[in-house]
């Protein structure tokens, strides 16, 4: 017996906009049995992160906005990483422009031979620009 009711049910772009923001969308309940996260409950969640669920549209819209804003920065606001790890760091800026690179360490020196990895992806339009990932 299922206990969520079809107006319950979490559309495509609800799923797909918690899974951007890495909210789980199903879990297990006392009875080991697979549930999924009733809608409401994921619009609770997403409205605490900040996005606008408050219709259809607006959810498609806080789902573009969501994929779009990390091409919208030259680098990630914050980089965690552990030494002896390789770490790949996305560089976004308008498709074609070059990329000089360099790491600022915490003694205060800088590492400056940072190796690039081809990473062949399709380049995005954002905000009206051209914008590629190197």
């Amino acid at each position: 017996m299922d206990d969520s009711s079809d107006e319950d049910l979490a559309s495509d772009d609800l799923i797909r906009l918690a899974d951007a923001y890495g909210v789980a969308t199903d879990y297990w309940d006392w009875r080991g049995v697979r549930r999924p996260a009733s809608a409401a409950t994921l619009r609770s969640v997403l409205t605490a992160l900040g996005a606008d669920v408050s219709s259809a549209a607006a959810t498609a819209a806080s789902l573009q906005r969501r994929w779009d804003d990390p091409w919208r920065q030259l680098l990630p606001p914050c980089v965690v990483t552990r030494s002896g790890r390789p770490t790949e760091l996305y560089v976004h800026v308008d498709h074609g422009a070059p990329v000089r690179l360099w790491i600022e360490l915490e003694d205060g020196s800088t590492w400056e031979r940072v190796p690039q990895v081809d990473r062949l992806v399709e380049p995005r339009w954002v905000d009206g620009r051209l914008v590629g990932e190197a």
